[in-house]
């Protein structure tokens, strides 16, 4: 399978279990990972042969910043399911971070990995 991926997303939203994180919001980081064959494309040069990134990442922007969740498992599925139900992909991988974790300790972020397919 190819790949078209989309890395190091930042967008803002109002997302967490913390009533501080939904009513300030936060940064959070993405990439994604769009599994389809790209042998058309890549033979034609054609965008409409493909998928236009432009219009992937607007998708994304538009459920990170309009939507709430609680948990950024619910987010990164949310995420998942659009692209499928939107583009003729075979799988889709959402890595979703949160770099400004709202509890003491040292690390550089939390995450989830999903990985969804139409199989």
């Amino acid at each position: 399978m190819d790949w078209i991926r989309l890395t190091n997303l930042s967008l803002f939203g109002h997302h967490g279990a913390h009533e501080e994180e939904m009513r300030l919001g936060q940064k959070l980081e993405f990439d994604v990972e769009l599994g389809l064959d790209l042998r058309r494309p890549g033979k034609s040069d054609l965008l409409e042969d493909t998928i236009n990134y432009r219009e992937v990442y607007r998708r994304i922007e538009d459920r990170v910043t309009r939507e709430r969740y609680l948990l950024l498992e619910a987010l990164a599925e949310a995420i998942a399911q659009d692209l499928l139900a939107h583009y003729r992909i075979d799988a889709v991988i959402v890595r979703a971070r949160k770099p400004n974790v709202p509890f003491a300790g040292a690390m550089s972020h939390v995450g989830v990995e999903i990985l969804r397919s139409r199989a």
